[in-house]
């Protein structure tokens, strides 16, 4: 359980908790049969203030995902970016590493896609399929491997069927016909800053057997396999890990005096 210091209660508003849990080998069972999917949040209070809690309120069903299979073995990601102004645009690197490879096919394991979605107020700022950069070879793409809507256009959203674009969202899809080796995988892709960072500064990264994952029309989770919540980052916050610059890229191509540069972005990838 949680509680603050001195007993003082929470302030209104909407909070966040994250905490470390073991994960059991599959889906727990009731007795019933049914699978036992959910969480149990309870809000307490010491009315009396004798130091006797009750509960004052309670969702007993908060929807959990299903146990996967152990061949879908991958660790936290991470997310890298050039620089963090208020309203600036800069590239974003987000990788995740796989410790197993993924077998190619439906069985007995399918990943489809990668689904990327942002904190409010982020926006990608892409403008073409040269945006996006993969930036380990070995990850499978088929010819169109991007997807994301773009605001200039006025088709329907490929998030959903209502027109509104969902600038917050980038799908990255694979090439199921070939296994993914185990290893190190980062995209990279150019997002706008808000000039307020939200309260609930969290990227999210999802695994999809499904090619449409995030689609309103299906359901915010359906296809999705695991969702990794990755923290955010504040304004002027320097990043931890070296993330993908293509300005310095293109410098470094263009003047010797500079080759240096281009060797450490190259032994980074």
């Amino acid at each position: 359980w949680w509680g603050r210091e001195g007993g003082e209660p929470f302030p209104e508003g909407r909070h966040m908790f994250t905490l470390g849990v073991k994960v059991p080998r599959a889906t727990p069972i009731a007795e019933s049969g049914s699978l036992q999917t959910f969480f149990k949040v309870l809000l307490m209070e010491d009315a009396t203030f004798s130091g006797t809690l009750s509960v004052a309120d309670a969702n007993m069903q908060v929807p959990a995902q299903e146990v996967q299979t152990l061949l879908l073995r991958a660790q936290q990601p991470t997310l890298a970016w050039t620089f963090s102004r208020p309203l600036s645009e800069p590239f974003i690197t987000v990788s995740i590493r796989f410790d197993r490879t993924l077998p190619e096919g439906w069985v007995p394991l399918r990943v489809a896609a990668l689904l990327l979605e942002f904190p409010e107020g982020f926006k990608h700022v892409i403008s073409g399929p040269s945006d996006v950069r993969n930036l380990n070879p070995e990850f499978p793409l088929p010819e169109k491997w991007a997807e994301y809507d773009l605001a200039s256009e006025n088709d329907t959203s490929l998030f959903g069927n209502s027109d509104a674009r969902d600038l917050r969202k980038l799908r990255i899809l694979r090439d199921e016909a070939k296994r993914v080796p185990a290893g190190i995988y980062k995209w990279s892709f150019p997002a706008s800053i808000p000039l307020e960072i939200p309260d609930e500064n969290l990227w999210r990264l999802s695994l999809c057997d499904s090619p449409v994952c995030g689609s309103s029309a299906t359901g915010a989770a359906a296809g999705t396999l695991v969702t990794f919540p990755i923290p955010g980052f504040a304004h002027g916050e320097e990043s931890k890990e070296a993330a993908f610059d293509p300005g310095a890229v293109s410098a470094a191509a263009g003047g010797a005096d500079l080759v240096g540069r281009g060797a450490l972005w190259l032994r980074i990838l």
